[in-house]
């Protein structure tokens, strides 16, 4: 009889922590998303200004307090905010062909759990939808907020994604 083979969650804050060592490597993996979304609007004849937004808030001695990276490039549906949210999951759309760059379907969520607890706000089509990801201190396990993620709401913001983290690794500077 054939089973799954048992993966423990750890592997999670293991990769996340092992691939994001600074605000830097967060930023350049969030920048990727967005442009990104920027490619496959453009590969549909859509025009965009490719805008991306980033904020950092630092201390003293370069230690990371704040991260947000904003685009206003496809946004996401709940659905589709629900899809880019699993772990190892193909998202980007490089396995149809698509001259884009995600192909693992770890950046977002990596850098997320290695730099502290994140708020994915995402707008698409007038309808704003959101969730927050953090890394369960105590159980090990990455978790989300499915509440907030099945609350889409009618917005006049622009389509688009903002990735909020608040950064609690202490370890996290940037150089």
């Amino acid at each position: 009889m054939a089973k799954e083979l048992p993966i423990d969650l750890r592997i999670v804050e293991i990769l996340a922590k092992a691939t994001i060592k600074n605000l830097i490597d967060g930023i350049v993996e969030l920048v990727t998303n967005c442009d990104d979304s920027y490619k496959r609007l453009e590969e549909k004849g859509i025009r965009r200004d490719g805008k991306i937004l980033i904020y950092v808030c630092r201390e003293k001695g370069g230690i990371g307090k704040r991260l947000q990276v904003e685009d206003f490039a496809e946004g996401m549906t709940s659905d589709e905010l629900s899809k880019a949210i699993v772990f190892g999951t193909e998202a980007s759309g490089i396995t149809e062909g698509k001259s884009v760059r995600g192909l693992f379907g770890r950046g977002l969520k990596e850098t997320i759990i290695a730099l502290g607890q994140g708020r994915i706000i995402s707008t698409k089509d007038g309808r704003t939808t959101s969730t927050r990801l953090w890394l369960d201190a105590q159980k090990r396990k990455p978790l989300y907020d499915d509440d907030m993620l099945n609350k889409a709401e009618t917005s006049g913001q622009p389509d688009g994604t903002k990735i909020d983290i608040v950064v609690t690794n202490e370890k996290i500077k940037l150089p």
